[in-house]
């Protein structure tokens, strides 16, 4: 989706799947990225929120001009851990878990850069000063703006849209479409440093991007597996699961 010279795309595998009306159609199960491109001559700032919860650990993601970023998973200090992963939320999951009406929902808070029309001037010593750009603070006023490695951003001036010839849609014949939620998939390692130079005035007021993820599945549902050890509790249904699995068998969330 494009607004205001800013681009948000929900990637797999490395494409861009099809927007239609601010809603992306995604089979249940799949594992995502998320995509942002700055097309603006000014940096921007990104929060991104996914079922209503921060995805950034209470930071904010560095876009600078004419560059993009992917984001695999939800940040935990400056370490994103496993994949965003989309399930459906069934029953079990909303008797555990609850229900929320931000569930499905990819929500992208963005500020520009701040610009001056006439800078005003103070007098120190007989010389003139411009006003410096204040640090960036978060939460506890010792957090500074995250800005990705080389995983995560790349300098790219196009001035283009996400080109259409990258999109695709995936069939959904013979399938159920249900609401759904983002958990922890599989195990990743990306990681993000604090930029301690980086310091700019943005906007007060943010721009805002929302993306409805609408989820898919077989008609044919795999039956419930039933093992004689469960030890894990799933944090988003809460079955038991065995230590020895990496997935719920339930619903398919990441364990530790």
């Amino acid at each position: 989706m494009y607004f205001k010279k800013f681009v948000v795309s929900v990637m797999v595998d490395g494409k861009h799947l099809r927007e239609e009306d601010g809603e992306v159609s995604i089979p249940f199960g799949t594992e995502y990225s998320v995509f942002f491109k700055n097309l603006n001559t000014k940096d921007a700032v990104v929060k991104l929120s996914i079922d209503g919860d921060d995805m950034f650990d209470n930071k904010k993601l560095i876009v600078k001009k004419g560059e993009s970023a992917v984001v695999h998973g939800r940040i935990d200090g400056l370490n994103a851990s496993k994949k965003f992963k989309f399930i459906e939320r069934t029953g079990r999951i909303e008797e555990h878990r609850g229900i929320s009406p931000e569930d499905g929902l990819i929500k992208v808070d963005y500020w520009f850069e701040k610009t001056y029309d006439m800078p005003y001037t103070i007098t120190v010593s007989g010389t003139y000063d411009y006003p410096l750009p204040c640090p960036t603070y978060y939460g506890n006023q010792t957090g500074k703006p995250v800005r990705g490695g080389i995983s995560s951003m790349s300098s790219n001036s196009s001035r283009g849209s996400v080109a259409s010839a990258s999109c695709y849609s995936v069939a959904k014949s013979s399938s159920y479409e249900a609401p759904g939620i983002t958990v922890g998939g599989g195990q990743i390692n990306q990681g993000f440093g604090v930029d301690n130079t980086w310091k700019v005035v943005y906007e007060t007021d943010s721009n805002v991007i929302v993306l409805k993820l609408k989820g898919y599945g077989n008609k044919i549902k795999i039956k419930e597996i039933h093992t004689t050890r469960e030890k894990i509790e799933c944090p988003t249904c809460g079955k038991k699961n065995k230590t020895s699995n990496k997935f719920c068998l339930e619903c398919g969330t990441g364990l530790k």
